[in-house]
């Protein structure tokens, strides 16, 4: 087919699609504006008439018992909602999901959304048993925000003894709510006698709460039952046998210390973490099987903890983020290790774990640095400093030190180090990831490079290794700004990948001592290394 045909065909099949578009109502002369119109209308998030639901009102749904009524919607023009204590002659017993929720229709581009309310206030009758899930902007679920109702202010006519047995699939609360008990403002709770029991939700996200008061029959504090509530500042348990459940204190972020003087506790998911003002817990006398996942995750003052005698479990992740955990009490049977990540993270950030069998080992704090002291070495192990250039210092009694490792790891702030000739060793990672260091000098007594040890620090452009003996596999690897490293004479060993394959290696002996330097059998970086005699050497590392 020739071109002029083929133009031919092109154009006849466009004509045709445009008709078809012109006589369809929204290519009309009207047409045009009435579907930008409605185009329009479908786009507006903010009218009246896009919403599902009623202005004004409270309406009711008949419970499955036929005994009582629920309330299934408010209007969403209230903003001071009174729910009545009956209906129809008949208590109401409770609050639907999606009460306070309503929906906005979208043709097209806005699409159907939901949107919830804020009120005002909100008093509730001493008849209401059940709020279901989804009614408050707490929904239920661990840091759930759903599209419910916020209150401003929330007010309860019966006793607080009564509010306990409310059964709460969401909270009333946020942080700002205030809540009122028989016309009296709540800030500090005493749990009554008669209460054994704290349902999920009772008072998260509850702002306000200042102090809770437990006895010691209190046996179970439900999921999410004291999530949020940030201006506790202490809780203590004197609960003989007690089970807490997941996120039940969760982001409480001004509590400080934890005492437990019972006999028994179970504890669930996450129980306690996010308490970012921590410094202390006590429970030497408690007997507790298992610390769960996340218990005390990001628990971040946390400096000391003991670990009871009955522990026989710490789960994943249970002390990560607890990053001033500098010493561990350990009473139990496991085998807990200063640096490891095993048993849920405990002594990762340790410097020392203290056993019933006690030694000699301490902390010692010199200006932002934290060194395990001991008979078999001395070790930093942690930097509490704002970053920039670093001195690492020298002991008061002139003794050597090897760097722990991670001891570094991550800190982007770090701009330079200069270790001083007592440091014999860097540990595996200990600088790893330091993204913004650009020179590593002195180091004329370290002997090792661990593993890993300068890994992603690509900002780095000079390294001083005059004495090292040792270096770790990929101790070097992605450090791209790092283009010439001069090799000791003094090196024995070189690990596999230790550099990138554009450095430039120097070494400071002959080529016939460089090939005594045992490399890692199977190295797949091809490296050329210029030694002092002049030979060239190429090979892998």
């Amino acid at each position: 087919m020739n071109k002029k045909k083929l133009f031919l065909k092109l154009l006849i099949i466009v004509v045709g699609i445009s008709s078809m578009f012109l006589l369809s109502s929204c290519f009309t002369a009207s047409g045009l504006a009435s579907c930008g119109r409605s185009c329009r209308e479908s786009c507006k998030s903010n009218d009246d008439d896009l919403i599902d639901g009623n202005e004004y009102g409270i309406y009711y749904t008949l419970a499955a018992d036929g005994d009582s009524y629920f309330v299934s919607e408010v209007g969403y023009k209230e903003y001071n909602v009174k729910i009545p204590e009956s209906y129809n002659g008949k208590p109401v017993t409770g609050i639907m999901s999606g009460a306070f929720t309503h929906y906005k229709r979208g043709v097209g581009c806005a699409g159907n959304y939901y949107f919830g309310m804020t009120l005002s206030s909100i008093v509730l009758p001493k008849t209401i048993k059940e709020i279901e899930y989804g009614v408050f902007e707490f929904g239920g679920e661990y840091n759930h925000g759903s599209y419910g109702a916020r209150c401003n202010e929330v007010y309860y006519e019966g006793a607080l003894e009564d509010w306990f047995k409310i059964d709460f699939g969401s909270s009333p609360f946020s942080e700002s709510t205030l809540f009122y008990v028989d016309g009296k403002k709540v800030a500090n709770i005493e749990v009554p006698e008669s209460i054994t029991r704290i349902g999920a939700n009772t008072f998260a996200m509850f702002g306000g709460l200042k102090s809770v008061t437990f006895h010691e029959n209190v046996a179970v504090i439900e999921e999410n039952a004291f999530y949020g509530c940030d201006k506790l500042t202490q809780l203590e348990f004197p609960c003989m046998d007690l089970i807490i459940g997941a996120y039940a204190f969760t982001n409480c972020s001004a509590v400080e210390k934890i005492s437990f003087t019972g006999e028994k506790l179970v504890l669930e998911n996450q129980v306690f973490s996010f308490l970012n003002s921590l410094k202390e817990v006590e429970w030497n006398s408690v007997k507790i099987a298992v610390i769960p996942e996340l218990a005390f995750y990001e628990c971040s003052l946390l400096q000391t903890f003991v670990v009871p005698a009955s522990v026989e479990v710490i789960r994943t992740d249970a002390f990560r983020g607890c990053y001033n955990l500098a010493e561990v009490y350990n009473f139990s049977k496991l085998q807990i290790v200063a640096g490891s990540v095993a048993n849920g993270c405990v002594a990762y950030y340790a410097g020392v774990v203290h056993t019933a069998e006690e030694d000699n080992t301490y902390i010692l704090t010199v200006d932002d640095y934290k060194f395990v002291i001991s008979e078999a070495g001395n070790t930093l192990f942690k930097y509490v400093g704002e970053g920039g250039a670093l001195n690492l210092p020298v002991l008061g009694n002139g003794e050597s030190y090897a760097i722990r490792e991670h001891s570094f790891n991550g800190d982007n702030r770090i701009l330079s180090v200069n270790i001083p000739e007592c440091v014999t060793q860097i540990g595996d990672f200990a600088f790893f990831g330091c993204k913004n260091l650009k020179i590593v000098s002195g180091c004329k007594g370290v002997l090792t490079v661990g593993e890993r040890a300068f890994v992603g620090c690509g900002s780095l452009e000079s390294v001083e290794l005059a004495a090292v003996e040792e270096i770790g596999n990929y101790a070097f690897n992605n450090c791209y700004a790092l283009k010439t490293f001069t090799l000791p004479q003094r090196l024995k060993k070189i690990g596999s990948a230790s550099f990138v394959e554009t450095a430039e290696l120097t070494y400071a002996g002959t080529l016939e001592e460089w090939l005594q330097v045992e490399l890692y059998d199977g190295a797949t970086i091809p490296i050329k290394v210029t030694c002092a005699d002049g030979e060239v050497w190429e090979g892998n590392i």
